[in-house]
């Protein structure tokens, strides 16, 4: 567990959202080392003095990027020269030699962050008469996958001269009016459609390997599903009905560790981007943070049957799930006592299943993201949140399969297995022979936000 702040003075404490006392709760070796990062080329004629009034302008509208872990909560610090960007003078480097400096320097970074005093927050300008390098790095607590993509939007537009407005609500503001909400009458009564959504659902196999299932030996394998069988399984099918997507990832992952049988009965976690799901809720689409929102369903079908009869019945169990599944984490950490205690009993699962959202060109103009390492996001230690990860990502159409394992516990073979059966299942073609199921890439390779 992190130290705790010292601060004894100052603005009141605000409250940890549900991920952010989910990762405390799993007692990493190292929380301090938990990150987002992205290594960028910027023109020549970008001067420091941009660099740095535009990162003062991003964190003047964010103060979520002030925030620090205080105890059981967060408070804010000052907005002063902390947080201001960094130049380093690597002029002299041949590309070689620029490479391998921005690469340590940035792994070195990395491990400097402390919860408890913060900045969690760092901006690096490597300039450069010719390959200018920019650094952009967060830990994990102050970000999620769209406050992410929001952070780099507003520092682009800043870099480009463009005016960075606030957002409608403030992080601050945000997590206080959520854990007010979380004590509600109104809200607790979710807490009921959670009992009888969660239940002991059957684990995937442990894997044929005896390693650690560790952060460190993660590596990522990939499949992908062809447009027109997204587009028929997308579409109205028998019936008329609809699914989501949600709903073929479920099943995906079914398929794919629990094939051709007549009765199964898992439990997967599905993540939603906590960012609606409440009455009343204020707009928070424009507000950096991790609001993102883990929550368990227990599904039964039968991995035998007809795809159709199988997202028609995983459908119905996610037409159950309360409050587009935010409530879950806010009633558990956020809840009055006994609400807490009641959803502190529901199992969370081995299996998650995260549908990232859809792959757009982008928008970025003066930051170019290029493919030179900036160090390692995670920690070499640590066990991993669960068994198996999965992200479905849409890509002109058709979806990608990303699934993230232990190589310790589950070895290349056996992952492009997986990856042939949830193929098979959702094309309606059957598994393909083993060894087809994608390419593997290590973990470090992924785009954007990474699990552990």
């Amino acid at each position: 567990m992190p130290e705790p702040s010292s601060a004894t003075s100052g603005p009141p404490r605000g409250p940890l959202l549900p991920e952010q006392a989910r990762f405390l709760e799993r007692d990493l070796p190292n929380p301090h080392h938990w990150n987002v990062s992205q290594l960028y080329a910027v023109p020549p004629e970008l001067g420091f003095d941009r660099v740095r009034a535009a990162v003062r302008a991003v964190v003047a509208c964010n103060d979520v990027l002030r925030l620090r872990l205080d105890g059981d909560g967060y408070t804010l610090l000052p907005a002063d020269e902390r947080f201001d960007a960094t130049a380093r003078d690597t002029a002299g480097l041949t590309p070689d030699e620029l490479t391998a400096f921005v690469t340590a320097d940035a792994q070195k970074l990395h491990q400097e962050f402390v919860l408890g005093q913060g900045p969690l927050m760092r901006c690096v300008h490597y300039t450069h008469p010719v390959a200018p390098r920019l650094l952009l790095l967060c830990h994990h607590f102050v970000v999620d996958q769209v406050g992410w993509l929001l952070l780099q939007a507003q520092l682009d537009a800043a870099l480009r001269g463009a005016e960075v407005k606030p957002p409608a609500v403030s992080y601050d503001d945000a997590t206080r009016w959520l854990a007010d909400r979380a004590r509600s009458a109104e809200l607790a009564a979710d807490a009921e459609a959670w009992e009888r959504l969660v239940g002991t659902g059957r684990p995937p196999e442990p894997g044929p390997g005896s390693g650690p299932n560790s952060v460190g030996l993660t590596e990522l394998t990939c499949a992908r599903l062809p447009a027109a069988d997204v587009q028929s399984l997308l579409g109205p099918l028998a019936g008329g009905d609809r699914v989501t997507i949600n709903a073929v990832a479920v099943v995906s992952v079914l398929n794919a560790l629990f094939p051709g049988q007549d009765d199964v009965r898992a439990t997967v976690n599905l993540i939603g981007s906590g960012r609606r799901g409440i009455p009343g809720m204020p707009n928070l689409s424009g507000t950096i943070g991790d609001f993102t929102c883990l929550y368990p369903v227990t599904v039964d079908l039968a991995t035998s049957a007809p795809v159709v009869d199988q997202l028609h019945a995983a459908q119905r169990h996610l037409d159950r799930v309360p409050s587009a599944g935010i409530t879950f984490g806010l009633l558990k950490y956020l809840g009055e006592p006994r609400v807490r205690e009641r959803l502190g009993r529901l199992p969370i699962g081995d299996i998650t299943a995260n549908y990232v959202g859809r792959r757009l060109p982008s928008r970025l103009t003066v930051l170019r993201e290029v493919p030179e390492s900036s160090g390692d996001d995670l920690p070499l230690g640590g066990e991993r949140d669960n068994l198996h990860e999965v992200d479905f990502v849409l890509d002109s159409g058709s979806l990608e399969i990303r699934w993230y394992t232990s190589s310790g516990r589950y070895p290349q073979a056996r992952v492009e297995s997986y990856l042939a059966h949830a193929v098979g299942a959702l094309s309606g073609a059957g598994a393909p022979d083993a060894g087809h199921g994608g390419d593997t890439v290590r973990a470090e390779e992924r785009e954007g936000v990474r699990h552990g």
